[in-house]
């Protein structure tokens, strides 16, 4: 991720989710096609319609999809609850994370409780990219506070509330987040 917002020179949010589809879509794609020449394969994605407003409509099956080549995807855990998607976790062997994934950390669409996950190294890591790049990662509009070292304050401050205290924010991307 650093790399590539040193290369953009932003940072991903405010409907740009390019992190996603370059840090996650690209290289899928990039795989995909070099073992799938016929375009025949079934691209299974674990999105589920309880994970956020934006997947809310997702469908069990798309014919062929635009976004991975003309094949056809299936999302067989589209109707799955959060409670039924839990169940199959620990029927594997599996515990659920008690966080979104952590490929980016922070995510641009980080909530209080993963900012406070966070540790010193991972705050310094973005407040020294938001110095190179002379911008912030979060912006005042999301939480009052501009910057990392901003957003860590508020996050430690549990009186001051936001929208974003409890829930996800929603990934924009077509390739889909981790969360």
């Amino acid at each position: 991720m650093p790399g590539l917002v040193r290369s953009m020179k932003i940072w991903p949010g405010n409907g740009r989710q390019f992190c996603t589809a370059h840090l996650k879509g690209v290289p899928f794609l990039q795989w995909i096609d070099g073992v799938d020449l016929d375009n025949k394969a079934v691209v299974m994605i674990g999105k589920r319609r309880a994970e956020s407003e934006a997947r809310k409509n997702t469908p069990e099956y798309i014919h062929k999809s635009d976004y991975h080549g003309g094949r056809a995807v299936w999302h067989p855990l589209y109707a799955h609850t959060d409670a039924e998607r839990n169940a199959l976790l620990e029927r594997a062997g599996f515990d659920v994370l008690p966080h979104r994934s952590l490929e980016c950390n922070p995510c641009v669409n980080a909530n209080r409780s993963d900012f406070l996950r966070l540790t010193p190294g991972e705050i310094e890591r973005v407040n020294d990219l938001e110095a190179e790049i002379g911008k912030p990662m979060f912006r005042p509009k999301r939480f009052g506070a501009i910057g990392i070292h901003g957003v860590i304050v508020w996050a430690k401050d549990g009186r001051t509330r936001s929208k974003f205290d409890d829930e996800e924010e929603q990934c924009a991307s077509a390739f889909g987040c981790g969360v």
